[in-house]
């Protein structure tokens, strides 16, 4: 309105827009919102937008723009964190948008072919079955040439025709596709025929011993498998390229490929006869294994004019050639026999224990009647544990134990056995005599009348041991041992003068001292 009242008028119009923030999009893939996918090489993952409206969008790969990604779709074809972002249409009169969550791609695992390629070969008129390792996340596609048809759809297929075959595996988790191709050839291969060998030499038939241990071999082996034959029956275990030898026959062995590597059947060699000789028997026969000290013993041996027969005692070689040994000492002893014929030989051995025991008494014992004594022999034995008898056992304190107490009431002999174990024996004997107190005269009248002539002690033969008569000056006029022949009262063949002459009369038991007198 100016001053004077004039009023004029006009008009603007004002355009009001809800510019509120788009809604977060929801990035989906096979109708299913995922945070990680795989991804395969030669497979893009479609990317959805679900509920995509009337909007604009734009992808990106780790936060960049993806040139040309402005749809609601996108086909990821490479690794990284995928989002999108949403905009109005009109993003001139409202610039907000929003932006997604990522989701990120990563490989996937491609399905592992695990086909030889370069080793197929097909035996003409047959077939051969070809296979990869099976996986039940896995589909198979066998297809052979420029045939779309499949010819298998397994983890294995067999085939009957030479020529090229392709193998297409997928793993229906992430959809990656692996393939290979691979070449069966026609297999024309052959095997050589092996030759046995024997020493290193080649041979038609070899001899050996009984016991001995022989081999055949193939030299140069390679890598082939081997079968060997004994009079053409298969030899279970025997498949290497040597064959130890135990029995006599006709020896074949078969030359082959790895079961299933070509078509090509085995070589078999030509036959190497195998003649075994029986070593002769060879055992020391023997009374026994123990040898008494001072005997001899026999060792024998089957007897066989085609034997030569070598002896050795403690690894010394002996003279004699014969079957039979005797021998007077123990130790270790050996037998080798070789029979003439064939020049086989086998030995036997045996120890031979040597055993010694030995015992001795005294000839006589004299004990007073009612007395007792010790038995106590001298004794050696080369074994501990021998064992002693004496018989009779009468009057006797332990028959079994080597020194024992005896006391037997009249005169009597006792046998002492030792025995070692081996059954080596000692023996000796011993008389006791049991005898009543001797008795010296008091004086005897040697003048040759017949009467009381001689010295006689009573019970003196059994019971002295020496006697010596003096004179009154000292000197002996007489001396026995035993007193087997009594004095007759001279001295150097002269009666001696009448009078009191002293002795001394010694005894196992006691010893006398006294005088008597010489009467005439």
């Amino acid at each position: 309105m100016t001053e004077n009242g004039c009023v004029a008028l006009d008009s603007i119009q004002v355009i009001v827009i809800d510019c509120s923030l788009p809604p977060v999009p929801l990035i989906e893939s096979n109708n299913s919102v995922e945070t990680s996918i795989e991804i395969c090489p030669e497979r893009p993952v479609l990317l959805q937008i679900r509920e995509p409206g009337d909007w604009t969008y734009q992808w990106k790969l780790d936060g960049s723009d993806i040139p040309g990604g402005d749809g609601d779709t996108h086909y990821a074809s490479k690794v990284g964190k995928y989002s999108v972002t949403r905009r109005f249409k009109n993003s001139e009169l409202c610039r907000l948008f929003s932006i997604s969550k990522s989701v990120n791609l990563i490989p996937g695992n491609p399905p592992i072919i695990d086909i030889n390629g370069n080793n197929i070969a097909l035996c003409p008129g047959g077939s051969i079955d070809i296979e990869t390792t099976a996986n039940e996340s896995y589909t198979y596609r066998w297809l052979y040439e420029q045939n779309p048809n499949i010819i298998g759809s397994e983890a294995s297929v067999s085939v009957n025709e030479i020529g090229m075959y392709q193998l297409v595996v997928t793993n229906e988790e992430n959809g990656c596709t692996s393939q290979e191709k691979f070449d069966v050839k026609s297999d024309t291969s052959t095997i050589p025929t092996p030759t046995i060998y024997y020493n290193g030499q080649t041979t038609e038939a070899i001899a050996f011993c009984a016991g001995e241990t022989k081999m055949l071999e193939i030299q140069n082996p390679g890598d082939w498998v081997y079968q060997w034959y004994l009079d053409g029956i298969l030899i279970k275990n025997a498949n290497s390229a040597a064959l130890p030898l135990s029995k006599e026959g006709f020896y074949t062995v078969e030359k082959n490929y790895d079961a299933g590597k070509h078509c090509a059947g085995p070589a078999t060699s030509k036959p190497v006869e195998v003649v075994v000789f029986d070593s002769p028997e060879a055992e020391i026969l023997r009374a026994s294994e123990v040898l008494c000290s001072g005997n001899k013993l026999d060792l024998e041996a089957q007897a066989n004019d085609s034997y030569n027969y070598t002896w050795q005692f403690n690894s010394k070689i002996l003279a004699e050639t014969g079957s039979r040994l005797t021998v007077s000492e123990g130790g270790f002893y050996q037998l080798t026999i070789i029979d003439k014929q064939n020049n086989c030989s086998n030995r036997d051995s045996v120890f031979i224990a040597e055993e010694m025991i030995a015992v001795e008494l005294p000839d006589k014992i004299i004990i007073r009647r009612g007395g007792s004594t010790i038995l106590d022999p001298t004794s050696s034995s080369s074994a501990q544990d021998a064992n002693y008898l004496w018989t009779p056992s009468y009057g006797l304190d332990d028959p079994d134990a080597l020194k024992t107490k005896a006391f037997p009431d009249q005169t009597t002999s006792y046998v002492l056995v030792g025995k070692t174990p081996g059954g080596c024996t000692a023996a000796d004997t011993t008389e006791i005599i049991v005898v009543d107190r001797i008795y010296i005269p008091d004086a005897f009248t040697p003048n040759g009348d017949g009467i009381n002539d001689l010295l006689m002690v009573a019970n003196g033969k059994e019971l002295v041991e020496s006697i010596n008569i003096y004179n009154r000056w000292g000197s002996l006029v007489f001396h026995s041992e035993n007193y087997e022949n009594p004095w007759d009262g001279t001295f150097h063949n002269t009666k001696v003068p009448s009078g009191n002459y002293t002795y001394i009369i010694r005894t196992s038991i006691e010893t006398y001292k006294g005088s008597i007198m010489v009467l005439y």
